[in-house]
């Protein structure tokens, strides 16, 4: 787990980055179709096809709700487990053996976003701590398979968000706050840049300043808290270079 110190004026800064849309390119209406036709294949050897959907849905229902109590990971297994009546031993196993064997082959849908390793070189050449802070409704695993398909290097992050770690989803506050607790830096000290104006602008009701990123945006529509600032990844490179989104913070 990353700790820095928060004192003084050498408290860091981190730029929060949402994945899908904001730094990599994917049709997440395709992608989640043939995921979740491959995590069905994936189960049935005990889990029958007509029960997989439902059960599925209830479980990450259940993420995306909430709760202190346990991680996102353990509610969606016992969800999933207590739906389909299968034991979470085997039902993480599967798992693990899908991301292994089965998820690779949605590499094709996934494309890098030009811009976006040269805001993150960038961003870490001036300091600031680097984080993905996509919805933790997945394992690391498969997080990094996709940031690896859309030519980020992993290990240019400084942490990564993703389902065994998290207790709650954005765009919840609790999400938000987590985050800044894990990373040990407050609010105050972050800048979040996502494509999604429900998932990613909310953010700024716990006080992070708000890019949203405009390369493929979505539910524009969607009422959140304006952002500080917006434009392509491009427009975001400029206000790393020019010091200006260090001054959101200052």
């Amino acid at each position: 787990m990353l700790k820095t110190s928060v004192s003084g004026r050498d408290a860091p800064r981190a730029l929060l980055f949402d994945l899908d849309g904001t730094l990599i390119n994917v049709d997440l209406e395709r992608f989640l179709k043939e995921y979740a036709k491959l995590l069905a294949e994936a189960y049935a050897p005990r889990v029958p096809r007509e029960l997989f959907g439902p059960a599925f849905m209830a479980g990450v229902t259940e993420m995306l709700e909430g709760r202190p109590d346990r991680s996102n990971a353990q509610r969606f297994f016992d969800t999933f487990c207590q739906r389909v009546g299968i034991d979470e031993a085997w039902a993480r196993e599967q798992a693990e053996w899908f991301y292994t064997e089965k998820y690779p082959s949605l590499r094709p849908l996934v494309e890098p976003i030009p811009a976006a390793p040269e805001v993150v070189a960038e961003a870490r050449a001036r300091g600031w701590l680097v984080v993905v802070a996509t919805q933790p409704l997945f394992p690391l695993t498969a997080i990094v398979q996709r940031m690896e398909w859309g030519g980020l290097d992993p290990e240019a992050f400084d942490y990564i968000t993703h389902m065994e770690a998290f207790h709650a989803c954005k765009p919840s506050s609790h999400f938000f706050e987590e985050l800044c607790q894990t990373i040990d830096v407050p609010p105050s000290r972050c800048v979040m840049v996502g494509n999604d104006v429900h998932d990613d602008m909310p953010a700024a009701n716990v006080g992070i300043a708000t890019f949203l990123a405009k390369d493929f945006l979505l539910r524009a529509d969607h009422p959140a808290p304006p952002p500080r600032a917006e434009g392509s990844l491009a427009d975001l490179l400029r206000l790393i270079q020019t010091g200006e989104l260090e001054r959101w913070i200052a």
